[in-house]
């Protein structure tokens, strides 16, 4: 079966997100070949709900924000990586815009930037004035890693 998806690996880092996680997980369904979780030691199921929602679960003891993320980096095999919070779930028109990213080939650009918008638990969408971000969330795996300190630009090595 020919994949139609882009070379993708999203990675998710977790630890008690059984209640957010799987919408997480759904909305990058058509957008990545792989869904990394790489849990820390949940004890709310975390691990069972991002199973069954598609996602292979890791586990890695907690060595830090930073540290996790450049673990899952490792686990991820597509040569574009899309770094998603457990509680960040892509609206259908990024989804839309990613695939088209990809539709003629290989994009132009080592990385992109992603806007994330601030949206609280009962909210269906971000309120009108929420805080955004638009740090580094889609790059190239051997182009550039997670850094903490560069949460917004990447570390290019």
């Amino acid at each position: 079966m020919d994949d139609k998806r882009p070379p993708i690996s999203a990675f998710i880092i977790a630890r008690n997100e059984a209640d957010r996680i799987a919408p997480t997980i759904a909305a990058l369904a058509d957008v990545a070949r792989e869904v990394i979780v790489v849990d820390s030691g949940s004890t709310d199921g975390t691990q069972k709900v991002a199973e069954a929602a598609g996602a292979r679960v890791v586990h890695n003891d907690w060595p830090g924000y930073g540290p996790q993320k450049r673990f899952a980096e490792t686990l991820c095999a597509g040569p574009w990586l899309l770094n998603v919070d457990a509680d960040e779930v892509i609206s259908t028109a990024l989804a839309a815009e990613i695939r088209a990213l990809f539709a003629a080939g290989e994009p132009p650009f080592d990385a992109y930037r992603l806007p994330i918008a601030e949206q609280f638990p009962g909210e269906s969408e971000p309120h009108r004035f929420a805080h955004a971000l638009t740090p580094v969330r889609l790059y190239r795996k051997d182009k550039g890693r997670f850094c903490l300190l560069l949460p917004y630009l990447l570390a290019f090595e």
